[in-house]
């Protein structure tokens, strides 16, 4: 079969669907569960076997130095290869398979040592099915059904995996969002949005979320919105802005832009941005001064 992109959108609850498009039937699976009643017993060989196979490769020193890790995961494998064997393949069978994935993923385990474990078992079973002697089964359609159901398995155990590593690249995208877009409340009515590093319509759309929540929180009359640290302000990054100023008025707090360089003013006048329109305070000292003005509050120089 050919390989599958794991960003797809196809359904890995349905097991009708998912044995359909593995050309996985009732009669492949009775086939498996033939061969299981004579391979089950066997199982604990097969887990054994593909440790001594593991043992020289880097993942079993990283992952296995203790004992006790070591015979529980044995123990859980040998748990899977006899589900795998007795072929109920169904919703609750596919949701277990979907936990190995997250795990994986959570631990860190490579997706390629789950990989190897079912290429490896791959070759253990025509291997011993080669041995059999049995009239009840016909090894070259046994093979064919063993095989759909090993990529069966690795379909869903690697678009979990995949799943679960897009879920926390999200997490950790956000956090970094959120940590670099602070509301610093500096004085009573007044609030700081210092902005750093690019931005695009997802870290727009999360500055603005950051912005007026803090407006409403700390009640903020004059919020200042610092762009000191935005290395380039093109027409895109100017229309958020521009976005982001009028919902903020919206919700009653005047608005100061600090930080504009004489690039980005010349960028918010090409998109046709009145001067009027904006309230910039130049340096973020000025504009910290206006802040203050505009509450009532006047900055004086120390007599110190």
């Amino acid at each position: 079969m050919s390989s599958v992109d794991y960003t797809n959108s196809a359904d890995y609850t349905n097991s009708a669907s998912l044995l359909e498009q593995y050309g996985l039937t009732e009669a492949n699976l009775e086939e498996i569960r033939r061969f299981g009643e004579m391979a089950s017993a066997h199982v604990d060989d097969l887990v054994e076997d593909f440790y001594v196979w593991l043992r020289p490769q880097p993942e079993f020193g990283q992952f296995f130095s203790k004992q006790e890790t070591l015979e529980r995961v044995k123990g859980l494998q040998k748990s899977y290869w006899r589900e795998f064997l007795a072929a109920r393949v169904d919703e609750r069978y596919i949701a277990r398979r979907k936990i190995i994935g997250e795990v994986h993923m959570s631990i860190g385990l490579p997706i390629a040592a789950y990989l190897s474990s079912m290429s490896f078992a791959r070759r253990w079973f025509t291997e011993f099915l080669c041995a059999l002697d049995s009239s009840r089964l016909e090894p070259l359609n046994v093979l064919r059904s063993l095989t759909a159901l090993i990529e069966f398995d690795t379909e869903v155990v690697a678009s979990s995996f995949h799943s679960k590593s897009d879920e926390l690249i999200d997490q950790q995208k956000r956090s970094i969002m959120e940590l670099s877009t602070p509301a610093i409340k500096i004085w009573d009515k007044i609030v700081l949005l210092p902005l750093v590093g690019v931005i695009d319509t997802a870290r727009a759309a999360q500055m603005n979320e950051t912005l007026l929540q803090a407006v409403v929180d700390n009640e903020a009359r004059v919020t200042i919105l610092d762009v000191t640290g935005v290395p380039v302000i093109d027409s895109q990054v100017a229309q958020h802005l521009v976005k982001a100023i009028g919902a903020a008025k919206m919700l009653g707090s005047e608005v100061i832009i600090t930080g504009i360089s004489p690039e980005a003013a010349q960028t918010l006048v090409q998109i046709g941005v009145q001067s009027s329109a904006l309230n910039s305070g130049g340096k973020l000292a000025r504009g910290v001064a206006e802040a203050f003005a505009l509450i009532g509050y006047k900055v004086q120089a120390s007599s110190e």
